[in-house]
């Protein structure tokens, strides 16, 4: 059977990453990334490191990381057999036993007649209060209205017929005086950005973030987890940049006042290419 440190190692191995690599893009040390694939948890300093590594690199790599964790657990707390220990019954004295039937049979005819009692006595109460219903019922049947009033005329109101008209749609027009971008995350993603072909920063998208940035005329993105980053770029929505996983490098143009060029070059050399506007 596989142990953690296989599954991680062959996916890895399957994305063609080395250590180094997916140490630089998840900021985790290379010896715990070592530490991990090997099993020898001992080298990580506390348990609540080792879960969180895992959660990261299991994230960063598609997996299931409950699954993981699961096995984490498996591995590091191995199931104990459960001894039972045997149950020892006293023995019951004959005479006690007989004087407590006894009692139990004196309370259980004291309880069913008191039972008894208080059903009789529940639909006598029921029927009483039907008859005073009935009567107080037949009073105001009989006498409807007071003395000497009489009981308006039904007026019949007209209805008009009322026309909503809905409103037209209006056409949504998109800003090109510069590009507006905002970041969410759904997952743990590492990401390199430069605006403008300057001030280059890299970091790890928590999931459930977001982040909004302007800029003039350009924005180069390097994304470790494409699966796990949605972008919209001047109301534009990007959609599904790639695979879990997966690493993109994304650029981001302000051809003119009128469109936006966006260019994905993926692991495998393909370029995608779309153009945004009104």
């Amino acid at each position: 059977m596989e142990t953690i440190g296989d599954i991680l190692r062959n996916k890895r191995l399957e994305k063609g990453l080395t250590l180094e690599d997916v140490s630089n893009l998840v900021k985790i040390r290379k010896k715990y990334l070592e530490a991990l694939e090997s099993g020898n948890y001992n080298e990580i300093p506390g348990t609540v490191y080792a879960k969180s590594f895992l959660k990261i690199y299991a994230d960063f790599l598609g997996l299931d990381r409950f699954y993981i964790l699961k096995r984490y657990q498996s591995e590091i707390m191995p199931e104990q057999n459960i001894v039972i220990p045997p149950t020892y019954y006293m023995p019951i004295n004959n005479q006690k036993s007989k004087r407590a039937s006894r009692t139990k049979l004196f309370l259980y005819i004291i309880a069913t007649i008191i039972g008894i009692v208080l059903i009789v006595w529940g639909i006598s109460s029921l029927r009483s209060s039907d008859t005073t219903s009935n009567i107080i019922d037949e009073k105001i049947i009989e006498n409807p209205l007071p003395n000497n009033q009489i009981e308006p005329p039904e007026i019949e109101v007209p209805i008009e017929e009322i026309i909503v008209t809905p409103p037209k749609p209006q056409k949504i027009t998109h800003n090109f005086d510069k590009l507006a971008l905002k970041i969410d995350s759904n997952a743990y993603s590492w990401i390199s950005k430069t605006i403008d072909g300057k001030n280059t920063t890299s970091y790890t998208m928590l999931p459930n973030k977001s982040e909004s940035f302007d800029a003039r005329k350009s924005v180069n993105l390097r994304i470790g987890n494409a699966s796990g980053i949605k972008i919209n770029v001047n109301g534009f929505d990007l959609g599904n940049l790639g695979k879990s996983g997966e690493v993109i490098d994304l650029r981001i143009t302000l051809n003119s006042k009128e469109s936006i060029e966006v260019e994905i070059k993926r692991g495998n050399g393909s370029i995608e290419k779309k153009i945004l506007k009104d």
